[in-house]
């Protein structure tokens, strides 16, 4: 996941945090706040190809 924000925000650094998983298991993330953050980042690659 975190390499596509690179993808999507064209920037050509690499994420070298902790694994997500890991970084995150405290934040009481279910998986439907994880399905709408995949939604959001679907939607801002569809706008960035079409808008291009």
């Amino acid at each position: 996941m975190e390499n596509l924000l690179y993808r999507i925000a064209d920037d050509p650094c690499q994420y070298d945090g902790p694994p997500m998983d890991r970084a995150h298991q405290t934040m009481g993330i279910t998986d439907a706040h994880f399905n709408r953050v995949v939604e959001y980042l679907n939607d801002a690659i569809w706008w960035t190809k079409a808008y291009r």
